[in-house]
């Protein structure tokens, strides 16, 4: 979100899960780098001592995200997302649903092809813990 004068006030990261929980994280400040604990139960094949670092670049024509997830003094994930400015008209959508009509089917075959392969590898298993709305899972 930007301040009036243009500046940036925060970011808002929003969170969520195969479960349909969300989690909001509010990311305040004219800082484009955070780090705070893990909040939320993600995977099952990772728990909750872990640690996200985030870092963004400057809005503007193109803007890039990056998060870390650490454990310990080990990322072992590490996601981007860059992406260009784009007029939001129905023309947009429209050609954008055309493009990609199947794309959440594929995300959701590609998690679940991921997770089949950590199971196979034995990856240890993570137990969903409760979660509570507003402030994350429960430890």
């Amino acid at each position: 979100m930007l301040r009036g004068d243009g500046t940036l006030s925060c970011i808002v990261a929003e969170l969520n899960n195969t479960f349909g929980e969300r989690l909001p994280e509010v990311l305040r400040g004219p800082e484009l780098r955070y780090e705070h604990a893990k909040r939320l139960h993600v995977s099952p094949f990772s728990g909750l001592d872990q640690a996200y670092e985030w870092a963004f670049s400057q809005p503007g024509d193109e803007v890039w995200a990056r998060i870390h997830v650490r454990e310990g003094a080990a990322r072992p994930l590490t996601a981007v997302l860059h992406g260009r400015r784009r007029a939001l008209t129905r023309r947009a959508v429209a050609r954008f649903l055309v493009r990609y009509p199947l794309l959440p089917l594929q995300v959701i075959a590609l998690i679940h092809w991921q997770a089949l392969r950590l199971w196979l590898k034995r990856v240890p298993f993570h137990h969903k813990p409760p979660f509570v709305p507003g402030e994350g899972s429960a430890r």
